[in-house]
């Protein structure tokens, strides 16, 4: 694998369909977490961070539903 070049993709974005694969043939329930922790009120609401990162979390429930898939998320929180 070439480490120069990068797709803009993550690593769990360009193995999802494998992860799905074997979630759907051993029926195993996926737990999908918040990654981007806010440190404060202002970043919670953050719409290029925090914001996009539930969009994504909601495409990700998406496509596992799609394959017959439970998904549990975890998240977001942690700002009081």
């Amino acid at each position: 694998m070439d480490n120069a070049k990068s797709d803009g993709k993550s690593l769990l974005q360009k193995i999802l369909n494998y992860l799905l694969e074997i979630a759907a043939e051993y029926d195993v329930t996926l737990s999908l977490g918040d990654g981007l922790r806010p440190g404060c009120l202002h970043d919670a609401s953050d719409l290029s961070f925090q914001i996009q990162e539930l969009v994504t979390l909601g495409e990700l429930v998406a496509r596992a539903r799609r394959e017959g898939i439970q998904v549990m998320v975890e998240g977001p929180g942690h700002v009081q």
